[in-house]
Formats: C-alpha cells, structure tokens, sequence
C-alpha cells in the first residue's frame, strides 16, 4: 500500500470558493444565441489555478443566499451585477468590496435596462405611458427598477403609471407578450436572448427608451478573503488583456479592468481636491487611442470635464455665449442624461 503524505505541520489549502452571480455565465443563461449568455468561468478559474497555484471552486446560484446555503461558508470572492451582489450582501450581513469590473463586448463595464412595448402599441416616449401598466425588474435590479422608477418620475407623467415589480429578470417581458402588462422593463442584454430562446416572438416587442448606465459585472472579495491572495487574484484577472482564449470565453473586449471608484474619479474641477493631480498612472499607454465617443457642444467649453465611471460633466455655453450650461452625459456613449 502506498501513501503520500505532506510533510509534518504542512496542512493542505482549501479551495477558493467563488460564487458566480453573472446571469450571462454559461450555467445561469440559455445557449441559443451564439456569443451571449454563455460566458465560462470555468476557463477562468483555470487560469487562476494555474497562476496561483491554488484550487478555485465554483458555485452558480441566481442569489447570494442560495450559494451559501449549497457551501455553507463565506466564499471568498463574488461575481455578478453590482447592485445585486450589494443587495444580497447587505440582507445576509456579509462585507464585500469591488476588485474588478468586467468589460462587455463593446468595452463597457456598465449596464442599462430598456423599456419594451409592443410592436404596436401607439407609445413613442415615456410620458405615453400615463396612467398605463409598467412592470419594473426586481427590486435588486438597478438598470431595470432604480434606474427605471428614477427615470418615470423625471418624465412628469401626465397621470403617474401602475408600476409592478417583476419577480426574475425575464418575467416583465413575458408578462407584455402576454398581454398583462403595458410596457416591462428588462436589461438591454434580455431581448435577443428571449427571441432566441422563443419565449418572445421576433418583432413582437421593439425598445421605447434606454435607462441610464449603472456599474455592471464585478469581481468582489469578501471580508474573510485573505489580503494576499485578493491582491494577487485582482492582479491576475486584470492582466487578461493579451488572453483572446479568455476573453471569448468571457464574452469580453477587454477582459477586467480596475473599477473606478469615487476615490480615483475624476469628481471636481482639476480633479480630487482640485489639485490637477492623478491619484494614479497606468505604467504604460496603448501605442494608439480609438475615439469611443464624441459629443457636440453649443459654445466654447468653460472648464475642464468631471468625471465618474458612470458619469462626464462639461461646462458649456448657450448658443449666444451668454448663459453657462451643464450637460451630464454618460460615460459609456456620450448620450445625453441631462
């Protein structure tokens, strides 16, 4: 009979547990759309494993509590929708923090929910839908609840609309094919994902608004990761820019980024505290830029932008150069949000 033993004192690491909260991972979406909702994970904690030499195992669950109750202890990193990692850590009293975001395939690391009517209901703005029935996404969904009600509430409806809140991602939807409801609220990712799958018929539902852009996927640590192994996960999963294999796995153009924080944003006039000063610089830049957006202004810019993740402020001018404008524009495509 052979053994093998580890040498004495010399106790074998447990696994790092990741829970995968991403409703785009392969074992949370449907496959009938080539290239979305089927991203692997699993090729991702490969890497880890074989860049840290650590076993990663992990467990897909829609919620955070559902996890826990399948392994029973605190992982030690999260994936899945800021907002909704929040949310469940907040109920279940768990203290996580952002390492990373995830890039979409266009390069975004936010999300936005679309407003759906039928094909042809008569609705061609927001304030058509006075006084109708409009079904919002859960309410830990910020780009299909938060950012939804915010949006209804600044288009001074003529009559406030019957708001309902759906119970999964896909139900509003389903509920206005249905004939149940008058307009749903689903993230911009759902719709071809439900035509593909057939639970929407092709053409029967088209886009009436887009909410504005809030944080995305991001990797989380939790408050019992151990500070070594965060850094150097963080640290891995950032540098993946070179890995086409993963980032096709991923569904990503540009694999994790650091998140942006309020703390490295670009908040006030000349920057934190005014002073000019980036708080940090990437060691190296790319050898050519590609314009991601442009937007046109009325008159000569005042000052310098402000900027969020989210978020970019311009000073502006009136078209007579008489009266300083402020336009809030996001982040991710210029689109004008105020």
């Amino acid at each position: 009979m052979f053994a093998l033993a580890l040498p004495l004192g010399q106790a074998e690491e447990p696994p790092v547990r990741v829970v995968v909260m991403d409703p785009l991972a392969l074992p949370l979406s449907c496959s009938c759309v080539d290239g979305v909702g089927q991203r692997r994970y699993d090729q991702l904690a490969a890497h880890l494993e074989q860049t840290t030499g650590r076993s990663f195992k992990l467990t897909f669950e829609e919620s955070l509590d559902l996890a826990l109750r399948r392994i029973r202890s605190e992982p030690d990193f999260i994936i899945g929708k800021d907002a909704m990692v929040r949310f469940d850590a907040h109920r279940l009293k768990l203290s996580v923090s952002p390492l990373a975001d995830l890039t979409d395939r266009d390069g975004r690391t936010t999300q936005r929910g679309v407003f759906l009517v039928r094909t042809a209901d008569p609705a061609r703005r927001l304030g058509d839908l006075s006084g109708r029935v409009v079904m919002l996404g859960p309410a830990e969904e910020a780009e299909t609840h938060q950012a939804a009600k915010a949006m209804l509430q600044n288009a001074r409806l003529a009559k406030p609309p019957r708001l309902d809140s759906a119970g999964a991602i896909d139900s509003g939807a389903l509920a206005l094919s249905d004939g149940e409801v008058d307009a749903a609220v689903v993230p911009d990712y759902l719709p071809p994902l439900l035509v593909g799958c057939g639970k929407v018929e092709p053409g029967a539902v088209r886009v009436l608004a887009t909410t504005t852009p809030v944080p995305g996927v991001r990797l989380f640590r939790t408050g019992t990761t151990d500070e070594a192994l965060a850094r150097r996960v963080a640290a891995e999963v950032t540098a993946l820019t070179k890995r086409r294999d993963l980032l096709i796995a991923l569904e990503s153009a540009r694999g994790f980024v650091k998140p942006l924080g309020q703390t490295a944003a670009w908040a006030d006039w000349r920057g934190p505290s005014r002073l000019a000063q980036a708080p940090s610089l990437p060691k190296k830049l790319p050898g050519t830029l590609h314009k991601i957006w442009s937007a046109k202004l009325t008159g000569p810019a005042v000052a310098g932008p402000a900027a969020t993740a989210t978020r970019v402020i311009i000073p502006d001018k009136n078209k007579g150069a008489t009266r300083d404008l402020f336009r809030c524009l996001a982040a991710d495509d210029g689109c004008e949000v105020w």
